[in-house]
């Protein structure tokens, strides 16, 4: 008696209107630039860098919104900018350091903070011929934005 009523009762359940279910949200990846510093933070030092460097990228590209090329490109584009600031911040205190180092130096000598603004523009030179090479390799393709995003953002980490 019981084997017709399921039997009924089955295709009942499968015919409801009920609304599907959405699958839970994920949660927010928070910006780039706080990720970053956490990561860094818990990161053994001499290792930081390398284990922290793309990360919150690769995260960014797995969200549903940034599939496309053009979103993996944003989530490059967001991550190297977090990197740059963080360049720029170890550049300033460097700077600071060079200018008390140069109230020491005998006068006529070698400029530290000269030297430091020399190999600053020299690497800024070479990061951006590099990248611009790297770019140019995929030039008419769909991977020229991410490679070239990818090429600034590993040499800026470093």
């Amino acid at each position: 008696m019981l084997a017709p009523l399921l039997g009924l009762s089955l295709p009942l359940l499968l015919a409801t209107d009920a609304p599907p279910v959405e699958p839970a949200a994920e949660p927010p990846l928070g910006p780039p630039l706080e990720w970053i510093r956490s990561c860094l933070g818990e990161a053994r030092s001499e290792t930081a860098v390398a284990s922290c460097r793309g990360r919150w990228a690769n995260e960014c590209q797995t969200r549903p919104d940034h599939m496309p090329t053009v979103g993996i490109s944003g989530c490059l584009a967001d991550e190297l900018a977090a990197w740059e600031e963080l360049r720029l911040e170890v550049h300033a205190r460097l700077l600071k350091s060079a200018d008390e180092y140069d109230l020491h130096m005998p006068r006529g000598g070698p400029s530290v903070r000269t030297s430091l603004q020399a190999s600053k523009a020299a690497w800024e030179a070479y990061r951006d011929a590099h990248c611009e090479y790297e770019y140019s390799e995929y030039a008419g393709g769909t991977r020229r934005g991410p490679v070239g995003g990818a090429c600034e953002l590993r040499l800026t980490a470093e």
